[in-house]
């Protein structure tokens, strides 16, 4: 069993207590607005309030299939930014209140143990180890979660601070989701805890 205390990423009763209007901006979710110019000659998407700093690498996700849910992978040190290239994705984040977490029981480092297991296979030579929930340590299910539908059409980009669990569904089969990403790739596996893809739900349920 490996525990972590959680950090516990300021919530926004911590933070208007201490009055720090600036701190909850950078410490919660956020979306960062860009904008794009037509012309006859074709179009040009920027986010230029997005600056890139702290950001060790990038990497980007295709789904075989839309509407399949991808999910959840939580951070306590990293930051992420989310940017959809082409089509339309929806991202899901919760802040987990419990981080206590084990080892794969299989006895390799380079797999995920779980459900979802398959969703989350990294390349041998990343060696990102997975840390896995513990079942008798799991955070609440009841946790807010919230949402934000990215596309290519509306350019943003999604900043998620540590201490967050982001989830994933791409709602157009074409989508790409670019992710970038703080802390270099060596470090990812002693900051990588995974979740099940139905541990809290990423789309909202069909009530009709």
């Amino acid at each position: 069993m490996v525990c972590f205390v959680p950090f516990a990423p300021l919530s926004g009763k911590t933070l208007s207590a201490f009055r720090f209007p600036i701190l909850k901006f950078f410490m919660d979710p956020h979306l960062i607005p860009g904008g794009r110019k037509v012309d006859a000659r074709g179009s040009v998407s920027f986010v230029n309030g997005f600056d890139f700093k702290g950001v060790d690498r990038f990497y980007w996700i295709e789904a075989n299939q839309p509407n399949t849910p991808r999910g959840w992978v939580g951070h306590q040190r990293e930051h992420k930014w989310f940017s959809v290239i082409r089509g339309e994705v929806l991202v899901a984040v919760v802040a987990p209140d419990n981080w206590c977490s084990r080892e794969p029981e299989n006895g390799r480092a380079d797999l995920p143990v779980g459900p979802d297991a398959q969703q989350h296979v990294p390349t041998a030579d990343q060696g990102r180890a997975a840390r896995i929930v513990s079942e008798k340590s799991n955070p609440s299910r009841n946790l807010s979660v919230a949402r934000f539908t990215l596309t290519s059409a509306n350019p943003q980009v999604l900043h998620v601070p540590p201490g967050h669990a982001t989830g994933s569904v791409h709602l157009t089969a074409e989508a790409i989701l670019m992710i970038f990403s703080s802390g270099k790739i060596e470090d990812a596996p002693s900051d990588d805890f995974r979740f099940p893809a139905d541990y809290w739900p990423i789309l909202l349920e069909n009530k009709s």
